[in-house]
């Protein structure tokens, strides 16, 4: 094991909020900032990350997936869910399907009616607004300055403009923005794209800092446990190359490892429900219940449905005529 080193923070996992935080921590130049990732840096040389088209690919990718599975779940007759999650700078924003959407207003506000002091919509939506750098909507919703590129997917098929019309038919609203006033409605997806590369957040936030003095970024360590003394969190022990190092944090350890890694952190360290630790064997640090349980995750469905002959074959082929460099479709459904 190798002697500890210590900085003013240490920031577990370089993911969608630990890659902000570090850019933010290590602003101040007085500060000296560690951040944490059990994954692999994300080479621009990899085109499975930067291409958006490439998504798919890393969804079934050990190399930056941790290719998680829930239990079986009662409610779904005991099937087990997929649960893709990244590992990787950048995180599950390095993989996802960049579909920026922020979540609706009443979500927060049931949060903070819960107990979640500081996080109605009132309070988050700034933050929202600072991240992105979005080409159109409302300046009251909306970031212009950002980061985080943001842009509405194109109508580049006329069945696009139909399926829309056809929601309003059926007696939906149309939104002219999903994360803006109105949510409710058929509308367009927004999308975390910068001139045809993912935007991740390491793309964001970390690209621009790499350089920094202030700033040390170790890839491929994972975090085994956070370092406790008289109470609190001083510092965190991580493994690379199988060897084990312990760092120390002067002022504050920050765990952005996600919803999956990060309670199991707390765990490992001895922080979390007693009864359920101490049948583990896991020596008690800090009696917490609630560590690791009560995942309140959001389902995916596809929908799918096949055409009638002259249909949308044909509204597909009125659109690739529009640009003689694409292939001529084949009509049939």
């Amino acid at each position: 094991m190798t002697a500890s080193v210590q900085f003013d923070y240490i920031i577990v996992g370089g993911g969608s909020a630990g890659a902000i935080v570090a850019n933010r921590l290590s602003a101040d130049p007085k500060l000296k900032v560690l951040l944490l990732e059990a994954g692999p840096a994300d080479r621009d040389s990899d085109w499975t990350v930067r291409m958006p088209a490439a998504m798919g690919i890393n969804f079934e990718r050990a190399k930056y997936n941790y290719l998680y599975n829930s239990e079986p779940e009662p409610y779904l007759n005991g099937r087990q869910v997929f649960h893709p999650r990244g590992k990787i700078l950048g995180g599950s924003s390095s993989i996802n399907g960049m579909c920026y959407t922020r979540g609706n207003p009443n979500d927060y506000e049931r949060w903070v009616s819960e107990g979640a002091a500081g996080w109605s919509y009132s309070e988050v939506l700034p933050y929202f607004k600072r991240l992105e750098s979005f080409e159109g909507g409302d300046d009251l919703y909306r970031g212009r300055s950002g980061p985080v590129k943001v842009r509405n997917g194109p109508l580049s098929f006329p069945s696009y403009n139909t399926f829309l019309a056809a929601g309003e038919q059926a007696g939906y609203p149309r939104t002219q923005d999903i994360n803006g006033y109105q949510q409710e409605g058929f509308g367009l997806f927004d999308r975390n794209t910068d001139n045809g590369v993912r935007a991740s957040t390491s793309w964001a936030y970390l690209r621009p800092v790499r350089d920094r003095k202030t700033l040390r970024v170790v890839t491929e360590a994972v975090v085994d446990r956070v370092l406790m003394e008289q109470g609190g969190a001083v510092g965190v022990a991580y493994i690379q190359g199988g060897v084990r190092h312990e760092v120390r944090a002067a002022r504050e350890v920050i765990l952005s490892a996600g919803a999956f890694n990060s309670p199991q952190i707390l765990l490992r360290s001895g922080i979390g429900a007693e009864h359920g630790l101490r049948e583990l064997g896991i020596e008690v640090a800090h009696d917490l219940p609630g560590v690791g349980q009560n995942l309140q995750d959001h389902l995916e469905f596809y929908l799918c449905w096949t055409c009638p002959k002259g249909g949308f074959a044909q509204s597909q082929a009125h659109a690739v005529q529009q640009d003689a460099d694409w292939p001529a479709l084949d009509a049939d459904p």
